[in-house]
């Protein structure tokens, strides 16, 4: 369990230090929260304007403004849902969305440990595929955790579906613009911005991959065709992309992050609308079997606390994914996803000055030497009343309260 002693101190700008004990115990054997020399300090400073109205470019937290909780939590993929979740938020939408509803999968073998097998497969190949839910946030803890094992192996290029793509006439991607920087920055794409992709990103880059954007530039569709040739186009653009990056960097190994089953394999029927997504298409153009991993359909069907391997599951056609993983069942702390805190985050007090007293407000907490346009460490939603923590590592950071934009 996480046991928190807190304390404010004032000073010409106020600084909220917490001092956060992380033991199975609590602060030590004998709860002293100087034993066993395990205790972590997280320093929030309240940044110099610590309430701000949402900005033009403040495209999600403004979502919040006119939210439809109701329409969010009844929602199979519907963006209100989306929203909720990028704004760490998960808690409000797993009891009824379909990405958190229950799916068994038979556990493949239990002398099978995941990252082993990944590494052994990944060693035969140049590509490796993973998906993740756009919903649930641990996907992309996972991928991190997998990039690390990769790395060894020579992988050292990660494309991303999220990354904001560019064409020549608007000069390069912000994701290359910003490759030397040690944090992803806001407009680097759609999904960059949530807190948890961030981490990935942070973590990817202190590991020197190149980051590669390969989603098909908008400008190419025309939006008066109808969504199957949109979707083919969009499809074989991607593995352009990627075939052309591995064209033009020979020996290079791909680590690919994806939505969904934009990483399957399969082939469908030639009668089918569309016949192949993005993974196929690029198996096809490169001659490269890919490693395919599908972690977002197999979904906490037992007590667990890592992901496991497991078998096909039935509805899932022969051919599609190598690889099936199992994730833990999703569970919540103070409003926030627990495998946060089983990897090492803290639950934080949000400082009371920030709370609103009416309607949403968004705090975000960024490292104490990174600008604003940093995607924050963590970010949340709260409402007046809300019991909701901020999950931060060990550290110093910023906070600062972000409302929506009313309405003109």
């Amino acid at each position: 369990m996480l046991s928190l002693i807190a304390g404010l101190i004032r000073k010409s700008t106020v600084t909220l230090s917490i001092l956060a004990c992380l033991n199975t115990s609590g602060c030590g054997l004998s709860g002293d929260p100087d034993a066993d020399n395990n205790h972590h300090l997280v320093e929030l400073i309240l940044d110099d304007d610590p309430i701000v109205i949402a900005g033009a470019k403040d495209v999600l937290i403004n979502k919040l403004q006119g939210l439809d909780l109701k329409a969010a939590q009844e929602s199979g993929r519907g963006s209100e849902a989306q929203y909720l979740s990028m704004l760490g938020r998960e808690n409000l939408i797993a009891e009824t969305h379909r990405d958190y509803s229950e799916i068994v999968c038979e556990e493949w073998d239990v002398s099978k440990d995941l990252i082993s097998e990944i590494k052994e497969k990944a060693a035969r190949t140049r590509i490796v595929i993973i998906t993740e839910s756009h919903f649930r946030t641990q996907t992309r803890a996972i991928t991190a955790d997998i990039a690390e094992e990769l790395a060894p192996l020579g992988y050292g290029s990660f494309a991303a579906e999220a990354f904001r793509n560019t064409d020549i006439l608007e000069g390069p991607a912000p994701v290359t613009e910003s490759m030397g920087l040690p944090y992803p920055k806001r407009d680097d794409g759609w999904y960059v911005q949530e807190a948890a992709f961030g981490r990935m990103l942070r973590h990817v880059k202190a590991l020197n991959y190149n980051l590669v954007p390969y989603e098909a530039v908008s400008r190419a569709f025309d939006p008066t065709e109808d969504f199957a040739t949109r979707q083919n186009r969009r499809e074989d653009a991607q593995a352009q992309n990627l075939a052309d990056y591995l064209n033009a960097n020979q020996g290079s190994r791909l680590l690919v992050h994806v939505g969904y089953s934009h990483g399957s394999e399969y082939t469908a029927d030639i009668d089918q609308p569309i016949r192949q997504l993005m993974a196929a298409r690029l198996k096809d153009k490169t001659g490269i079997d890919p490693l395919t991993i599908n972690q977002h359909h197999c979904r906490g069907n037992r007590e667990l606390d890592s992901p496991i391997l497991v078998k096909k599951p039935e509805q899932q056609p022969d051919g599609a994914f190598d690889l099936y993983v199992d994730l833990p069942r999703d569970s919540f702390e103070r409003s926030r996803p627990a495998w946060r805190l089983r990897r090492g985050d803290l639950a934080v007090d949000i400082p009371s000055e920030l709370i609103p007293e009416d309607g949403w407000a968004v705090i975000e907490a960024r490292r104490l030497d990174e600008p604003e346009e940093a995607v924050p460490i963590d970010s949340v939603a709260i409402r007046p009343g809300e019991d909701v923590a901020l999950m931060l590592p060990p550290g110093r950071y910023r906070v600062r309260a972000v409302r929506p934009a009313p309405f003109e």
